[in-house]
This record gives structure tokens, sequence and C-alpha cells, in this order.
């Protein structure tokens, strides 16, 4: 096996003989997002959450605060999208790669699925999310690279 190839947009795939020891691993109803679910890799994530609040100002400088509740809030997963067949070293997954991302996002999106992902960040975060888009483009077309981003709704946690 070549572990370092020599045609330009390729990429190698070295498995770790120990337990993966990466601190950050995102899986979403339980199947990590790696080159086997997308076909490519995610290199940033983004949550945002705020809450439903009306400040009323009064005399004397008081002011009372209205808490409705929190608001739904968004993720942005975003990463690397390989175009071709550009693995070296597994023979894992061969399907076509925009293909196999595109069936990821219909079969997983809003619209297929009516209830919400199951979305674990690291080792002790749990989210639930709905798919609502994504968005693609062709990163570098001589390396057969792509880059996406994917939007969800993600759903806010109740008070404990």
């Amino acid at each position: 096996m070549k572990i370092f190839s020599s045609n330009a947009g390729t990429v190698g795939v070295i498995t770790p003989t120990e337990a993966p020891t990466s601190p950050f691993v995102m899986q979403v109803n339980g199947v990590e997002l790696s080159g086997d679910a997308i076909r490519g890799i995610v290199t940033s994530m983004s949550v945002s959450q705020d809450i439903n609040v009306q400040f009323m100002h009064s005399l004397r400088d008081t002011i009372y605060i209205n808490v409705f509740g929190n608001k739904i809030g968004q993720m942005n997963i975003s990463g690397i999208l390989f175009l071709a067949d550009v693995c070296d070293g597994t023979s894992k997954n061969t399907d076509p790669p925009f293909e196999k991302f595109y069936e990821y996002f219909t079969a997983n999106n809003a619209v297929s699925k009516a209830t919400a992902l199951a979305i674990s960040i690291g080792s002790g975060v749990l989210l639930k999310a709905f798919l609502l888009g994504f968005n693609f483009q062709v990163a570098d077309a001589q390396t057969s690279l792509g880059q996406f981003t994917m939007t969800l709704a993600v759903v806010p946690k109740k008070p404990q």
C-alpha cells in the first residue's frame, strides 16, 4: 500500500491500530460523519442558540425582564467533499462520492424524517436538530474537491 500518492487530488486513508484518540467526534443518529457516511470530511461546526426575552424600562431606573422561553437554534456543519473516487487504501465504500452525499441529505432532511436527528458532539453534548438545507460548491475542479455546508434547526433543550 502506498501512503503518499503521486496523483493530484487523491486522499490516502491510514487506519489506526488503536482506538481513536480524537476528542471531537460528531455523530448523527449514532453514525459518525466521516468518509464512509458522506464521502467527505467535516472541517467546521457552529451552533447558535438564543432565548426569547423582553426588557421593560420603568421609573427610577427599574428594569423588568420577561422570559418567554428558548428560541430555535441554528447549526452549520461544513467540510470538504470528494467529487471523484479519490480514496487510496480503503475498499469500504465504493458509492459515487457526490451522489452519496446527496443521498445522505435527502434521506435525513426534515421532509424525509419527521423526527429530529440526534447529534452528539464530543463525548457529552447531545442535540436534537432538523436538517433543513445544504450548500455545495466545487472548490477545486483539478483535484476533484468540493465544499459543503449543511444547515440545521436545533430544538431547544428543556429547562431542568
